[in-house]
């Protein structure tokens, strides 16, 4: 689906915005503070059911009731709603004559997110490293998205009754240990499986992207070693149950995991340079990008918030190249420092106004 015009009622910043889009590269042009990332998140919103950045309680510009985002295309018509009543927020998509209330990957449109907080992919906080898998799983595998709920679900129970306070037996909590290690077996083979994928090309891409030959490979850090993990995790959650009684929680599973990226043998939180940072994250962009594409059988939308200004000429030559053949929204202060690097394709210039 290629979106023809994009309209914004009471949208964060936004009372009521109406814009055409090219099927090409839009550039979203404004100063700071202007709407520019707030139009580029309605997209997103509008294409997978919720923010990148904020609850839907945010969404909804301050003093109104209600929110709305309309995506027109040619074969299809995507609008999403969001309205206070009775002190309950209530959401819905409508695509085409369909109504939905609970959005499903079904219904949602790939979409691939490139913004400045994911530059701190390699020294950012484990949950950033964890949240760049579960973001591409959860919209190449419904499975994943299921299990990724109940896994969460499950770990609230058991951390609430850790809480309590009261002695607790083996068999108080076995039917969540139980509900963790089946859903949390699945959530770590299939990031494990991503991450085989990407081991096989990401070298070769970097390494076309930076001009070097360099050697990439990205070691997911399990919780629980050996070769059946879900009996593993029970095991360990079983055995642990006195310590996590005393901490409050359970520190043992996919919500503790992580994984490191060696950059020809270095560990790269440690020795990696900003410019060897940014250009790991735009590869694996490029990477997610295509995947999303070869697995969907759809071309995704790209999003671009503000990357331009964190990538050297080079870095930014590559972005462009790859990015052909994609609708594009990229945000920027400078429509002229994204323009220089199209030499041919379309693209439209998009003045924020908020």
């Amino acid at each position: 689906m290629t979106v023809d015009s994009l309209r914004l009622q009471n949208f964060r910043s936004y009372s009521d915005y109406t814009t055409d889009l090219s099927p090409g590269v839009n550039i979203v042009v404004g100063p700071n503070a202007s709407g520019k990332t707030n139009l580029l998140e309605a997209m997103y919103v509008a294409c997978r059911g919720k923010s990148f950045r904020v609850s839907d309680r945010d969404l909804i510009k301050r003093g109104k009731s209600w929110a709305r985002i309309d995506l027109d295309s040619k074969d299809q018509k995507r609008v999403w709603k969001l309205e206070e009543k009775d002190a309950q927020l209530v959401k819905t998509m409508e695509i085409g004559s369909d109504i939905v209330k609970r959005i499903t990957k079904k219904h949602q449109k790939p979409t691939t997110l490139f913004e400045p907080n994911h530059l701190r992919l390699l020294n950012g906080s484990p949950e950033t490293r964890r949240n760049y898998l579960d973001q591409v799983l959860t919209q190449t595998d419904q499975k994943f998205t299921d299990a990724s709920a109940r896994y969460n679900r499950a770990l609230k129970q058991r951390n609430a009754l850790l809480k309590t306070g009261s002695h607790l037996s083996a068999d108080d909590i076995f039917v969540w240990d139980v509900k963790l290690s089946e859903y949390g077996g699945y959530i770590n083979q299939r990031r494990k499986e991503l991450i085989e994928h990407i081991n096989k090309i990401v070298s070769k891409n970097y390494s076309k992207v930076a001009g070097v030959k360099t050697k990439i490979n990205i070691e997911y850090l399990d919780s629980v070693y050996g070769n059946d993990y879900t009996s593993g995790l029970l095991k360990k959650l079983q055995d642990n149950l006195e310590n996590h009684q005393q901490r409050g929680f359970t520190n043992y599973g996919p919500h503790r995991e992580d994984f490191k990226i060696i950059i020809d043998g270095a560990d790269s939180s440690v020795t990696s340079s900003r410019g060897e940072a940014r250009t790991l994250v735009l590869v694996l962009k490029l990477i997610e990008l295509k995947l999303l594409e070869d697995e969907l059988q759809q071309k995704p939308l790209l999003l671009l918030d503000d990357v331009f200004s964190e990538l050297d000429g080079k870095r930014r030559r590559s972005l462009t190249e790859h990015i052909s053949g994609y609708q594009t929204l990229i945000t920027t202060t400078d429509a002229e420092a994204v323009i220089e690097h199209f030499n041919t394709g379309e693209y439209k210039i998009i003045p924020t106004s908020s």
